[in-house]
């Protein structure tokens, strides 16, 4: 199973030749990603991302917080990689890989990390790798301010869910909240006030403590 965005564009006609040959070099591989081409990151840029828990020191690590900003620095890779997660607009698993995915209840709004949803699932059964030869142009809309409110709490609660679906530790929620308080202040002094209060509400829902309707989801216990 292939997956673009409706707004990737393909700039190689061996794309799906170097595509099957990934998944013919290794038969434990269940998914194999590309690069989305322009996305970089400047030094500083990295050094920022790690202590903001955006990014991880290792490129095929998500951040302490779970998040997926080490992707701006695929293109630095010369050679196929292991990673924990794909940049959801190009990524392809083998269909036996996503036998356990199912709809998430919390998932009402955007779904901000589907793709790394289907990555925990899918590396259940084998490894998932990135090679940097597959990469597509994502022609990305600018960012609509109306709707980056919304975007802003999904980002939250999905990631949220996700650290409870992984069993994380408290380490990494805190990381969460710091990463979520990070982008709140960055959004207020690029006065994006309606990002900014969705990420706040996002680190009130986290902090609220009666919040977890989807515990019997999780197959944890209820909280009254």
């Amino acid at each position: 199973m292939l997956y673009f965005d409706d707004d990737a564009e393909l700039d190689d006609k061996l794309f799906i030749r170097r595509l099957l040959d990934t998944y013919d070099q290794d038969d434990t591989i269940v998914g194999v990603g590309g690069i989305a081409k322009g996305l970089h990151s400047s030094r500083a840029g990295k050094l920022l991302g790690i202590l903001t828990f955006q990014m991880s020191p290792s490129l095929g690590k998500l951040s302490l917080s779970s998040l997926a900003g080490s992707l701006l620095r695929w293109s630095e890779a010369a050679e196929i990689f292991d990673t924990e997660f794909f940049h959801g607009c190009n990524m392809s698993f083998r269909k036996e890989a996503l036998r356990d995915m199912k709809p998430y209840p919390w998932m009402t709004s955007y779904a901000v990390a589907d793709d790394l949803y289907m990555c925990q699932l899918a590396s259940r059964y084998g490894k998932l790798v990135i090679n940097p030869g597959l990469t597509i142009i994502h022609h990305e809309s600018p960012s609509s301010r109306d709707k980056a409110g919304k975007v802003a709490k999904a980002t939250a609660i999905n990631h949220y869910y996700f650290l409870a679906l992984k069993k994380a530790g408290a380490i990494q929620y805190g990381a969460l909240l710091w990463t979520l308080s990070y982008l709140m202040l960055k959004e207020t002094l690029r006065r994006n006030f309606s990002a900014a209060d969705g990420y706040k509400q996002g680190v009130l829902f986290i902090l609220n403590p009666r919040k977890q309707k989807y515990n019997e989801y999780l197959g944890q216990p209820v909280q009254q």
